[in-house]
């Protein structure tokens, strides 16, 4: 898809919540591709122009979908190696209701926030959970 849109991409952010992950018997596991990570992979298949951020990825859906009347704050990672395209992408989580936005780092730090998504899946059905996330304190 990436090549198929890669000209309107041309000095665009790009936010990447993708996460790839495999079902393996009844749980999830992560199979990140050659790059390192879904993230590193799509800033190698992007314009050089093109900034991407990785954010959103630990954040349930049930949770983002009512993050304008939520009932507590979510953190939500975000990595890039662009500073200014990271500082925007945490402006607008501030600005998205009830997330709270840490700088996760740069973009090579994103293999280890896509990687707790399976986590976070496995753990809230081994436990009966619904809507898991993470926060940090």
């Amino acid at each position: 898809m990436l090549e198929e849109i890669k000209e309107a991409l041309e000095n665009k952010i790009v936010i990447s919540p993708v996460v790839p992950m495999v079902k393996e018997g009844s749980f999830m596991a992560y199979r990140p591709p050659a790059e390192g990570s879904a993230a590193l992979a799509i800033q190698k298949n992007v314009p050089e122009s093109t900034r991407v951020v990785a954010a959103f990825h630990n954040i349930p859906a049930g949770k983002l979908r009512d993050v304008v009347k939520c009932k507590a704050v979510h953190d939500a990672l975000v990595c890039s190696d662009d500073a200014k395209a990271k500082e925007l992408v945490m402006e607008l989580t501030r600005h998205m209701g009830c997330l709270k936005p840490l700088d996760g780092g740069p973009l090579k730090q994103a293999s280890t926030m896509e990687s707790l998504t399976p986590l976070l899946i496995n753990l809230a059905k081994l436990n009966g959970l619904k809507d898991l996330g993470i926060n940090f304190s």
